[in-house]
């Protein structure tokens, strides 16, 4: 967890969250300039919106997974070593 020293801000988005959600956005353009019937924007902004909401969740559960991981390492030195205290938090 601490291999190298922590950046400024949080570090980095291994996901590219914000990365794609300006790309969906830039995507929606083409979709939206020639004037298309309300069905079909309804039908590509819930598209892109539900693209988005998806970006924003594997963003959460990728923290959360992190957290969970170092918990169950911590675990594992512990049990295969008697003795030795858990690594530092």
């Amino acid at each position: 967890m601490a291999v190298g020293p922590a950046l400024p801000g949080g570090g980095t988005d291994p996901l590219f969250t914000v990365l794609f959600c300006c790309a969906a956005i830039v995507n929606l353009l083409p979709a939206v300039l020639p004037r298309p019937q309300p069905i079909e924007i309804a039908v590509v902004l819930a598209l892109h919106a539900a693209f988005v909401g998806r970006m924003v969740r594997a963003r959460s559960a990728a923290a959360r997974q992190r957290a969970a991981e170092l918990a169950r390492f911590r675990d594992v030195i512990q049990s295969r070593i008697p003795g030795t205290k858990s690594p530092p938090r």
